[in-house]
């Protein structure tokens, strides 16, 4: 019988610029060191559950910024493990300038790639295949994988996609799991997803650092065991949280009654509700109506979360508590306005949407407060 324990993880991204948070003082720096706190928690976890294999699908680190003392350190981490091995992916290429061909990792680590796409752990029965190589050096054909030890295959890209950019490696499921492996550890895509396939043999472990805020939610490493015996593989994979950062995004409703700072509070109050919320990255839409006479200032608004959360985020998108039936009953300017944007709505009714923004976008104009840049028609379907 063979039996190993493993925790798999990917798509790490040490060193990322966060380039989005450039402009925040300190913070791509704050976020770079969440990444590497994050990483050495994983490190901890294959060490307290004294993990056989530490297993990553690819993206560890950012080529083009991560530094050779990042580089060192990470290394110093996996001596605190039994094993890694791991694959390059799309954003830390095995290329002979990169730090997979170049650096000398610990013995423990080992790297799969082109020059070398499989490797044999004999004592534990145990073989890894690297997906991307055999297929560059279409080897996939001459696999002969022995069925009396445990065959894990690992792939950095895309599956069952329409993605067709060479780059992202895409494959079907099926391709995958047609070569019969055990075990097949995939990376690349930022959530988790287990037992994925025809065969229930494709598991992702996702991003266990929050990127962004197309990343909302909870995010993981996978953390099992695969036991083989007289060919019959069992397999236990569960998601385990490692990450207290997350994105979110809030929205938030106003009112015409509603003063800015009432607003403000009710913002402050709407954040602070969030489990959590000073580990948060929040992007806040303020929906709804407001007074057309009021400015909504949304750097006010930012400047008063200062403290709630990791950062903040506030986009209005509000529409004004315009009377469009008694403004166009005006005399002056504003009444003129209106009318002709009104008769032009009747005469082209397949532009009303876009008439509709002109007359609120000119309406708060003509109010002396700055219009919005949001498209108010897509507030609520309008």
């Amino acid at each position: 019988m063979s039996k190993i324990r493993f925790v798999q993880c990917g798509d790490i991204h040490i060193g990322m610029p966060f380039s989005s948070f450039k402009g925040i003082f300190g913070l791509p720096e704050k976020r770079r060191r969440h990444i590497e706190e994050t990483f050495e928690k994983i490190i901890g976890i294959a060490a307290d559950t004294k993990s056989d294999f530490l297993i990553i699908c690819g993206d560890l680190f950012e080529e083009k910024y991560a530094t050779r003392s990042v580089i060192e350190n990470m290394n110093y981490e996996f001596g605190k493990v039994s094993r890694v091995v791991m694959i390059p992916g799309n954003h830390d290429p095995f290329n002979k300038g990169s730090f997979y061909h170049r650096f000398p990792w610990r013995e423990n680590v080992f790297v799969l790639s082109p020059e070398r796409p499989f490797i044999e752990f004999p004592d534990l029965s145990v073989a890894f295949y690297h997906y991307n190589s055999l297929r560059e050096s279409d080897s996939l054909g001459q696999l002969n994988l022995q069925k009396d030890r445990i065959n894990i295959l690992m792939f950095h890209g895309t599956i069952d996609t329409i993605c067709t950019e060479d780059r992202y490696l895409p494959v079907t499921s099926e391709e995958l799991e047609r070569y019969g492996f055990d075990y097949i550890a995939a990376g690349h895509f930022h959530n988790t997803f287990l037992q994925y396939g025809k065969n229930k043999t494709i598991h992702n472990a996702g991003s266990p650092e929050p990127l962004g805020f197309d990343e909302e939610g909870i995010h993981s490493i996978i953390t099992g065991e695969i036991t083989k015996e007289m060919g019959h593989v069992e397999c236990r994979a569960e998601k385990v949280q490692v990450s207290n950062r997350f994105y979110k995004t809030l929205e938030i409703t106003t009112d015409p009654e509603m003063s800015l700072n009432e607003i403000i509070s009710f913002v402050r109050q709407t954040l602070q509700s969030v489990e959590g919320h000073k580990d948060m990255l929040a992007r806040i839409l303020l929906k709804g109506r407001r007074d057309p006479k009021m400015y909504l200032d949304t750097l006010k608004i930012q400047e008063s979360l200062v403290g709630l959360t990791l950062y903040a985020k506030v986009t209005d998108e509000t529409l004004p508590d315009f009377d469009i039936s008694q403004i166009s009953k005006e005399q002056g300017i504003r009444g003129v306005f209106v009318r002709n944007v009104l008769e032009k709505m009747e005469q082209e009714p397949h532009l009303s949407s876009f008439y509709r923004s002109v007359m609120i976008y000119g309406l708060e104009a003509l109010s002396g407060n700055r219009p919005s840049l949001t498209d108010p028609t897509e507030e609520g379907g309008r």
